[in-house]
């Protein structure tokens, strides 16, 4: 039979004497036969010990209290060389509801609890069931272990019957035992806390020498954790690679551009000298130096300058570039229609993006996202001195302008861009002008809308490129250098920490904060 309940209940506490013990243990089973039948009843399960106590609780601290719920031993009997065996019972339960509980295990009592689940008991005649052959095999009939907690939940991180705290690697949600924390990285240490922890992931910090888990979760040592910014060892494999082989290309280019020049140099220096080749480049102002005045504009020929055509887009392959069929404002007396359309058609296939080039920087974007925005940007370069040849080619070879003009006062377009070719334009000089009749830009009567460079990344950031020769006209205005360069400023500052989903969200503000900005510096 099991072992019932035991209640103990005490308004102002309960006081334990000297080797109390209350036993609410199963009962063993029996065996037994007769004429003609063997059985073994199973042992019985333990009860319950419930101990309601006020804030006084004492108990002796030599001769410790016995709390037993210990389940009963099976039985077991033989008849011909059969046995028949019976199970064991569980362990009970022992609870208190101590209402002073207290965290420090040196305040409380303490008690001898036994809640083990029974075993192999002995048969009829007294004999221990351990003489089963193969008895290894019968643990299965053994009583499983019970339990001893609190009556009531105890707080995050404690358990047991008096809700004790978890041991530092341990944790607790107050209801079940302490239990091991979920697995930590080799160089990490669970800290001590005086609350304990309430879930399976219990904090942790690395070791002494190792970054901080703040940035590095797997506290990973010093050389690992500097290798993850480059991919690991295969990202730092693939670099070496990536820079073993842009070399070897870069040498193979220029090899073969030397083997080139010095096979064709008489005819390229006839072409050089014609009077045809130095009007297409005079005219289509083509600049073959490679760096960051790659796209810009000389400032010796902004006396000339009479317009700017931006072409719509952000040189990507969602808004790739093009130029408007629409013959700009102030141009229409200037450029042939049916010339500037095709010319729009050409620079619409020079910027074309292939879906190759697209699913190679989505790729990157996950493999080795550090990559990525390199290699955009050099597909964005590359397209951009395609639409400069495909614009000095067109001047070859086809007639733009309405009127024809002497040399040395022609009509000039000269395509142009940021520095990292997000944001592309043309400019149209007119050399037939006088650079007497040169005037600074009076803002009081025209008013400038300036586009703003950048695709709102982190590499590649909105702003006004000040070092633009063109807009470098502003700072001869009456406001003066250092006011137009302020406002500029600001406007960049203010304008890195926008991003680009930022700008198609309804309730974002971060326009108006730019807005409020740029007016609080310019007043």
């Amino acid at each position: 039979s099991g072992g019932g309940m035991i209640w103990l209940s005490g308004l102002s506490g309960i006081t334990f004497g000297a080797a109390v013990r209350l036993d609410a243990s199963g009962r063993d089973g029996a065996a037994g036969k007769d004429k003609s039948n063997h059985f073994a009843s199973g042992g019985g399960s333990g009860g319950q010990i419930l101990i309601f106590s006020g804030p006084s609780l004492k108990a002796p601290d030599d001769q410790l209290p016995t709390l037993k719920a210990s389940g009963g031993n099976g039985a077991c009997t033989s008849h011909s060389n059969l046995w028949v065996v019976s199970g064991a019972g569980g362990g009970g339960f022992v609870g208190f509801n101590w209402s002073k509980p207290s965290g420090d295990r040196l305040l409380r009592p303490n008690f001898n609890i036994l809640i083990g689940g029974g075993a192999l008991g002995s048969d009829e005649t007294g004999h221990g069931c351990n003489l089963i052959p193969g008895r290894e095999m019968l643990e299965a009939t053994f009583g499983r272990v019970g339990q001893n907690m609190s009556i009531t939940a105890c707080a995050g991180g404690h358990a047991g019957v008096f809700c004790d705290l978890c041991d530092k690697d341990s944790w607790s949600d107050g209801v079940g035992m302490c239990q091991p924390c979920n697995p930590i990285p080799l160089r990490a240490f669970h800290p001590n806390s005086t609350t304990g922890w309430s879930t399976a992931d219990c904090p942790y910090s690395c070791s002494v020498g190792v970054p901080n888990v703040a940035s590095n979760k797997n506290c990973l040592d010093p050389l690992d954790y500097a290798l993850t910014f480059f991919g690991g060892w295969k990202g730092v494999l693939g670099i070496a690679c990536a820079i073993v082989g842009t070399a070897l290309l870069l040498l193979w280019r220029r090899r073969k551009a030397n083997l080139a020049t010095n096979g064709s140099r008489p005819l390229l220096e006839d072409l050089s000298g014609s009077t045809v080749s130095t009007w297409s480049r005079r005219v289509c102002a083509s600049n073959g130096s490679r760096g960051a005045m790659e796209f810009q504009i000389n400032r010796d020929n902004l006396p000339f300058h009479v317009c700017r055509v931006y072409l719509m887009g952000d040189n990507t392959r969602l808004a790739p570039w093009f130029l408007p069929q629409t013959v700009p404002a102030g141009l229409e007396e200037m450029v042939l229609e049916h010339r500037w359309q095709q010319l729009s058609t050409e620079v619409k296939k020079a910027t074309e993006v292939s879906r190759v080039s697209g699913h190679l920087i989505s790729a990157l974007r996950h493999l080795y996202p550090p990559l990525a925005p390199l290699v955009a940007r050099w597909q964005r370069l590359r397209r951009a001195r395609k639409v400069q040849k495909v614009l000095m080619e067109f001047c070859d070879s086809e007639r733009l302008w309405t009127w024809i003009r002497e040399p040395g006062k022609e009509l000039v377009l000269r395509f142009g861009c940021d520095a990292k070719a997000t944001l592309a334009h043309f400019d149209v000089l007119d050399f037939a002008r006088s650079r007497l009749d040169w005037a600074p830009v009076n803002l009081l009567k025209d008013a400038w809308l300036i586009p703003v460079q950048g695709q709102g990344t982190f590499s590649d950031p909105f702003e006004v490129d000040i070092s633009d020769p063109v807009l470098q006209l502003l700072e001869h205005t009456d406001f003066g250098a250092t006011a137009v360069l302020s406002v500029i400023s600001t406007f960049n500052r203010a304008a890195r920490k926008i991003q680009q989903d930022d700008l198609r969200k309804d309730e974002d503000d971060s326009l108006q904060q730019l807005h409020e900005t740029v007016e609080q510096c310019a007043s």
